[in-house]
């Protein structure tokens, strides 16, 4: 039983979730806030509860799946519980501790502790009456919510990595003029390190996420992919696509397209009796003629018409 001398300067309440907030309490968001709520202080009004940065271009961070993410500091109880979110949770505790329960047991969360709890998991967290800081993260999940059905907590070697590049992180998307090209070899390095402390599962689901959206390119030839629409469609800018698939294919995006456009026009053409305006139609060629130049310019010879 809670106390009714604590007191909570804002709390949430819904049919799947409880949240309650002491007016000590701070979160500062590095994405846009997770809450619905303009920035709330405490009832001395002193301190914000929540401050997100004001920068709403591009979020780096949303291109490696972190939907949200901040540093939060309770100095008293803090208490929350979910019967099950529509996305991963990833806790660093930085320093202090909480507790961590959930079907299977409970859990102390202490510092250098990492604590996953998959998307669809019901838990509860209680934070020390010591205090607790805590660096957190949303992220989408990929693929089948199944992969993920065990809340895991163990100690990391990350926690400190974590917090210094996300002090860095913070510092730059507050900044006047926050720099992209600052922030996200900085995004992808928090969702290497992330990726580390989950996987194997984590790491597994992502390569069944990319290898779906592979399939699905290589099954609509016909599309007019560009780099632009496919860098959108796979969620990576065009040069972290190009890298991404120079580790798979050994060749940037554009020539593995081509690649597989030159074969199944090749295969189209050798066991179909398919015209060439055909063809050319279903590998992403407007007509005949482009079909043909592509094709000799590819193989060195012309395609035979049926």
């Amino acid at each position: 039983m809670r106390k009714k001398t604590a007191k909570y300067a804002w709390d949430k309440k819904s049919d799947s979730e409880l949240q309650l907030w002491p007016e000590t309490s701070t979160e500062r968001y590095i994405t846009r806030p997770f809450v619905n709520a303009r920035v709330l202080g405490g009832k001395s009004g002193k301190q914000p509860l929540f401050s997100w940065p004001e920068f709403l271009g591009i979020d780096p961070l949303e291109r490696y799946a972190i939907l949200s993410a901040a540093r939060t500091k309770h100095l008293s109880d803090y208490y929350q519980s979910r019967a099950g979110a529509d996305f991963h949770l990833v806790l660093y505790t930085v320093g202090g501790g909480a507790e961590l329960s959930y079907e299977s047991g409970k859990s102390p969360l202490t510092a250098n502790t990492f604590a996953f709890v998959p998307a669809g998991c019901p838990y509860e967290l209680r934070s020390l009456r010591s205090g607790w800081e805590v660096v957190w993260f949303h992220l989408r999940p990929r693929g089948r919510r199944g992969k993920f059905d065990k809340i895991r907590v163990d100690s990391s070697e990350n926690c400190e990595k974590i917090s210094g590049i996300f002090k860095i992180y913070e510092s730059e998307i507050y900044s006047k003029k926050p720099s992209v090209q600052i922030l996200e070899p900085l995004a992808e390095a928090l969702f290497l390190i992330i990726s580390r402390d989950i996987s194997p599962a984590f790491k597994k689901s992502g390569e069944d996420f990319l290898d779906a959206k592979i399939a699905k390119v290589k099954s609509t030839l016909h599309k007019n992919w560009t780099i632009a629409s496919a860098s959108k469609f796979f969620g990576l800018p065009p040069r972290k696509l190009d890298e991404l698939f120079k580790r798979k294919f050994s060749d940037t995006f554009s020539k593995t397209l081509l690649f597989w456009r030159m074969q199944e026009a090749r295969r189209l053409l050798s066991t179909d009796a398919t015209p060439l305006e055909k063809v050319a139609a279903k590998t992403g060629y407007a007509d005949a003629f482009c079909l043909s130049k592509a094709f000799k310019r590819y193989f060195g010879k012309s395609p035979k018409a049926k």
